[in-house]
């Protein structure tokens, strides 16, 4: 079974490649993280099977790809 900790700890070190500026923000980098991993490994616990893990993980980064994308937009058009 994959360890929660595994995930939040590689999500952290993904950061560092493209960092989220987390000034001026009322939020704990490290709750968000931990509150965040913990919600997507209880999504994935809950699949059925293989393919349905993949499909929840494949949709999961196309959903979270899409909200950065607009929110960049968003940033830049300010």
């Amino acid at each position: 079974m994959i360890n929660p900790t595994q995930i939040i700890e590689l999500a952290k070190e993904i950061e560092e490649g493209d960092p989220i500026d987390w000034s001026g923000l009322p939020l704990n980098r490290d709750a968000v993280y931990n509150m965040l991993g913990l919600s997507v490994m209880e999504r994935i616990e809950g699949a059925q099977d293989a393919t349905e893990r993949e499909l929840i993980l494949m949709a999961s980064v196309v959903n979270l790809t899409v909200e950065n994308f607009v929110l960049e937009i968003r940033l830049r058009d300010k």
